[in-house]
């Protein structure tokens, strides 16, 4: 029992009820909404009859009267509200607007209902308005439900500020039967009433019957004048992310300046039913539909009341088509793999759903338009099945039935011949008969012709050389197995072969080759003429040159099945002289050697040798051998010797040799490691490289094997290698140096260690591995972040790369066998990054002299460097890998750069160059070469002279008229139009000498063309005219002219016409003859020539062609005297005849009076007074006229 408690009181919640009071009418609804009350709440009416109130707070009116609502929250808090009163029906008169321009205004008094408890027969309202903006015209009752009742109209008009009243009292026999106007009041609007004003009504008092039933007015009314307007509409549709066909889509319309909007949806311009509202919504449209929504305004003063709203173009996704068809193979075998089946693209698809018969698998997945299967020894025929499948849906499925069955096997072999003779007929192929076998498949190659299904098939081969492969496949039930191959060849005889080897050959010489080439060949008949010995039948043949061979042809013919082909041949002959002779001794030599011989030839019909010897040796003969000896002095040296012959002169033979100066000295020490493990394994060893030594001999431990080269070994390490020495001795000509050794320590194997290298670059990779005494079944490699296996993960060898990012870490390993893990064993690496920076020289000799020894290069070290590699030029000498170098200066180096770059672990740097500045003393005079014709004005004309050894620059002497500079061995000039003649000088230098000068005189520059100049020259020609010419004065510079005629003025000859006067005999066109024709035209004659220097300047003259009256010629005589002076001879025997009359012409068809002196068959002309040019002498007699075309000078 409990004897204590505690109870806390709490206040009620505030609560707020809305909407706290209302004016309703029968059949309205209203949700109650109440805030600051506990869920769930309570609702009650304080009289049902009035009204009813649902659990949800929704409030309608079923009588009139009025009523209160109570609401308790579940906490017991208690709201009533303020009282409701609930009226029988509405009554009211709607704002309106009347449009800018009209008057009339006929305004409905409307009731929203029929009252259902009483009817209506009788109303009274009373209105107040504004006369200064609206006059009253009269009650209408005509439509209304007061149409045919009896009415009381009251008008009282407002003074002063007072508003105008209106009371009607109405009443009739026929209740009111619906809801709608009960009247119609007409005002007319006043001006006062403008644009965008507007007024108020106020309807004061309005009864039904004699008060029952209530009506509920609204008592504010307003009337405004509105100008027109336009109204607007547009459509949009929610948005979804996919719509798919049959979804419902979405869509509302929104309308502008419009008041009064009815509603017509329209899909693809047609209407659609019931589609009233201003939203809509279907599931009917399909792709590219198109949705718009028509609008009917009825505001009265809208402009255009038809409103078409925007289009929208839906977009609707189907599931996907079925795909056309399914291609791949219809017929499969069982075990077979790498089948595919393919669809065509289906642009709706997302992924494909495959099925296939049962044993078949998709080992590479099915969902693409691609699909590999294989087909297992236990797959059944069936259906392929495809269909698309994406966020709509799985489209409709095509099929494809596949028969599989079992593939036969490979026949053996095919037998017959691989080898056909063009023109062979038929021939037989056959294959040995396979159990279970109904057909075979046979196939030739191209040209070949044949058909079977059996076991055997006669081929007749083509008629033409080509070759193939015969296949033949075993079938059942059309399923063709895999087939045996036979390369058959259709071959001719072969083609005459291509012979190659030297075309000069050495008597005495031995194992010369030659090669010979020919298409189908299968052997070799080789012919040698008499001196040469060889045999074989093959492609190849090496032959020996006798002492007595003397030239002759190589003759070799190709041979295959078919037969012989063409006979190919060689013509050779016997070699340069220099080819059979050389000077025999020693490349190399002591210098402390008392004498050296070397021999030469001996030469036929030599009466003595000439023998010449280079700086550092001696030595005299006139035979064919000779003794030298070395003075010490120098490391390289040559010689020559020419047989001298009784007039003849041949080119000297050369040796070059080598000089050692005395025993090589003993190397610095051998680099290398000095302790190994007893494990097999190939360690590199070098010595430092002597310019004096010729070779090393390297002896190595036991139990080792060595690969020597140079200052180069390899030594291989075996498992019984034991502790010695490794050691090496240089030697020369001289003799052997001291020897150098390297104690090698060689440790047991460790077999708890992991072996790879410990050093290693970043972005390279090495090799790791591990043995165990125990074998393990497998490995565990831990690896350091930037480090990756690479492959197989789990061996005892495994490769390691290393990133660009790995440092230097350790990595472990430990086996995994039968009885659990073995030792970890580890290796600490090394990571090196980047490569060594480019050296820089700190030592450089300024200058050098030919013969300078001991020259010292150096660079600065470089970190990370641990080499260097020097490159030295031509005619220097000296190796080294450290950052010093010291070298000789020869006696033929010349100025060149030296090269070195630093080499690390992990790369190489750059190469840096030093110039190395060698005095060279200038010999000799430049000899200047120029072109064989220059012209005045010619640009880019050179000159040149042949290098000088040790010349840096040269110097050219330019003089006036020609512009031009270089310091090469070349120069090119420009010349003024003016030059004739000049002198060019220049000479070759360098920091330390200068040659003599050299000189080229050149003292005839071909000028520049000239204008051409006419010397004769008519300008005035007839039609019919001939022989008309055109001279121009003599210029021996230019080869030919070319001539530009008017139309219908042509030359007379094909060629070009020869001058016809003495001065002027040479075979130059500068003479031409023309004929004028019938159609000539008056225009200019243009001319140019060309010389040695190019085109001339055009000259030209403008000709008149006129007509003129000659007289008629019946015979015409025409003869070419040298040009007249003064006076012209003419003898003809017409000037005997009496009557015959002498008449001159000028080119003008002008006749003209000459001084005339006739003696007999003679006539003397006289042409003193006249001006240059041709004219024409006529003889006119009754029955015969000669005419004469003479040229005054």
């Amino acid at each position: 029992m409990t004897t204590n408690g505690r109870v806390d009181a709490k206040n009620n919640p505030y609560m707020s009820m809305y909407p706290a009071s209302m004016n309703m009418v029968v059949g309205q609804s209203v949700t109650m909404s109440l805030y600051g009350a506990i869920e769930p709440v309570a609702w009650s009416v304080s009289d049902p009859k009035v009204a009813e109130i649902s659990s949800q707070g929704v409030l309608r009116a079923i009588r009139r009267g009025q009523v209160t609502i109570t609401a308790v929250d579940s906490a017991g808090a208690t709201l009533h509200s303020d009282p409701f009163t609930v009226y029988d029906a509405r009554v009211f008169l709607p704002d309106t607007t009347i449009c800018e321009g009209a008057s009339e205004l006929y305004w409905p008094v409307v009731i929203s209902n029929r009252p259902a408890s009483d009817d209506v027969y009788a109303f009274e309202l009373s209105l107040e308005y504004d006369s200064a903006y609206v006059s009253f015209e009269g009650f209408v009752q005509a439509g209304t439900s007061s149409e045919g009742w009896s009415a009381a109209v009251n008008n009282t008009f407002g003074e002063g500020w007072q508003r105008s009243r209106l009371d009607i009292a109405c009443s009739g026999t026929t209740p009111v039967s619906d809801a709608g106007p009960l009247c119609y009041l007409k005002f007319t609007a006043k001006p006062a009433l403008r644009a965008n004003y507007s007024t108020n009504l106020n309807l004061s008092r309005l009864v039904l019957n004699e008060g029952t039933p209530t009506a509920l007015i609204d008592n504010d009314i307003t009337l405004r004048r509105v100008p027109p307007y336009e109204g607007e509409v547009s459509i949009y549709q929610e948005w979804s992310r996919r719509v798919c066909l049959g979804d419902t889509m979405y869509f509302n319309a929104n309308v502008y300046n419009v008041s009064q909007p009815t509603y017509q949806w329209y899909i693809n311009n047609l209407e659609v039913p019931g589609a009233t509202m201003p939203h809509f919504m279907t599931p009917d449209l399909l792709n590219g539909d198109t949705v718009k929504c028509l609008v009917v305004a009825l505001d009265p003063c809208i402009m255009d009341p038809i409103l078409w709203s925007n289009g929208i173009e839906v977009y609707v996704e189907y599931v996907p088509a079925a795909p056309d068809s399914i291609e791949g193979d219809t017929l499969v075998v069982r075990g077979q793999s790498w089948v595919s089946y393919d669809i065509p693209y289906i642009e709706t698809a997302q992924r494909y759903n495959w099925i296939f018969p049962q044993g078949f698998s998709t080992p590479y997945g099915g969902s693409g338009t691609s699909v590999y299967v294989e087909v297992t020894d236990s797959a059944m025929s069936g259906h392929v099945q495809v269909c698309g499948i994406n966020e709509c849906g799985i489209g409709d499925t095509t099929t494809l039935y596949v028969h599989v069955v079992d593939v036969p096997a490979r026949p053996d072999s095919i037998y017959g011949p691989t080898e056909l003779c063009v023109g062979l007929d038929s021939v037989a192929y056959w294959v040995t008969p396979q159990p279970g076998v109904t057909s075979y498949v046979w196939d030739l190659p191209w040209g070949f012709e044949g058909s079977s299904d059996s076991s055997l098939i006669w081929v007749k081969p083509p008629t033409y050389e080509t070759d193939g492969h015969i296949v033949v496949h075993a079938s059942v039930a059309g399923i063709d197995g895999e087939g045996a191959v036979l390369p058959v060849n259709v071959i001719s005889t072969p083609s005459q072969a291509y012979v190659y080897g030297p075309n000069r050959l050495t008597p005495g010489t031995d194992s010369v080759l030659f090669v010979c080439e020919s298409w189908n060949a299968s052997q070799y008949e080789w012919l040698l003429p008499e001196g040469l010995s060889g045999s074989g039948h093959d492609d190849s043949l090496y032959v020996t040159v006798s002492s007595t061979f003397a030239g002759g042809r190589l003759s070799v013919v190709p041979i295959n099945a078919c037969g012989g082909g063409d006979t190919a041949w060689m013509d050779i002959g016997l070699t340069d002289v220099h080819d059979w002779y050389s000077v025999e001794g020693p490349d190399d030599f002591c210098a402390t050697d008392d004498s050296i011989c070397y021999r030469f030839g001996p030469y036929p019909g030599a009466l003595y040798y000439q023998w010449r010897l280079s700086d550092g040796i001696t030595g005299m003969s006139t035979a064919d051998s000779i003794w030298i000896k070395s003075d010490g002095s120098k490391r390289y040296a040559s010689m020559s010797v020419v047989p001298i012959l009784s007039g003849d002169t041949l080119d000297p033979w050369y040796k070059s040799f080598r000089i050692s100066l005395g025993k090589p000295a003993k190397p610095d020490s051998i680099y290398g490691p000095k302790r190994l493990e007893r494990l097999p394994q190939s360690v590199e060893y070098s010595l430092p490289y002597d310019p004096d030594v010729i070779g090393y001999v390297w002896s190595f431990p036991e139990g080792c094997l060595g690969d020597a080269y140079g200052v180069n070994a390899s030594m291989y390490v075996t498992e019984e290698a034991m502790n010695g020495r490794l050691s090496a001795v240089p030697f020369n000509t001289c003799g052997y140096g001291d020897t150098v050794f390297l104690d090698l320590v060689f440790e047991p194997w460790k077999t708890d260690t992991i072996r790879g290298d410990t050093v290693v670059c970043a972005g390279s990779y090495g090799t790791y591995w591990v043995s165990d005494k125990v074998d393990s079944t497998r490995y565990e490699w831990i690896l350091p972040v930037g480090y990756e296996l690479i492959g197989k993960a789990d061996g005892n060898t495994v490769w390691i790369s290393f990133a660009d990012t790995a440092v230097s870490d350790t990595i472990k390993v430990f086996g995994l066998g039968d009885y659990g893990p073995g030792p970890v064993r580890s290796l600490f690496i090394q990571v090196l990054h980047g490569v060594p920076a480019a050296p820089m020289f700190v030592i450089v000799p300024e200058q050098l002299q030919r013969g300078q020894k001991d020259v010292t290069l150096q660079v600065k070290p470089v970190p990370g460097a641990t080499y260097y590699e020097w490159m030295l030029p031509w005619g220097f000498e000296g190796y080294s890998e450290t950052n010093t170098l010291t070298f000789t200066v020869s006696e033929v180096a010349t100025s060149d750069s030296v090269y070195v770059k630093a080499v690390g672990p992990c790369g190489y740097s750059q190469w840096v160059s030093a110039y190395l500045d060698v005095k060279v003393e200038l010999t000799g005079i430049p000899t200047i070469s120029a072109p064989y014709k220059i012209c005045a004005g010619e640009d880019n004309v050179m000159f040149w002279v042949d290098d000088i050894e040790g010349a840096e620059g040269y110097h050219w002497i330019v003089p006036p008229g020609l512009t031009g500079s270089s310091e090469e061995n070349y120069l090119y000039v420009s010349l003024d139009d003016t030059v004739t003649q000049f002198t060019l000088q220049v000479y070759a230098y360098n920091e330390t000498d200068t040659t003599e000068t050299a000189t080229v005189d050149y003292t005839f520059v071909l000028p520049l063309p000239a204008k051409p100049e006419f010397l004769v020259a008519p300008t005035v020609l007839n039609p019919g005219m001939t022989d008309v010419a055109y001279i121009l004065k003599p210029d021996t510079t230019i080869h030919f002219y070319e001539w530009v005629l008017p139309d219908g003025i042509i030359q007379q000859w094909d060629e070009p016409a020869m001058p016809a006067y003495g001065p002027m005999m040479h075979g130059r066109n500068d003479t031409l003859l023309v004929t004028v024709t019938d159609t000539a035209q008056s225009g200019w004659i243009k001319v140019f020539g060309y010389g040695f220097c190019g085109p001339t300047p055009v000259d030209s003259m403008y000709v008149t062609v006129q007509p003129v009256s000659l007289p008629s010629l019946r015979t015409a005589v025409y003869t070419y005297p040298n040009p007249v002076r003064e006076v012209l001879k003419v003898r003809s025997a017409l000037l005997q005849e009496a009557g015959t009359k002498v008449l001159v012409y000028d080119l003008y068809g002008r006749q003209i009076d000459l001084p005339l002196m006739r003696r007999n068959d003679v006539c003397e002309i006289t042409f003193s007074d006249q001006s240059a040019g041709f004219y024409l002498v006529v003889l006119e007699a009754p029955d015969h006229t000669e005419r004469v075309k003479v040229l005054k000078e």
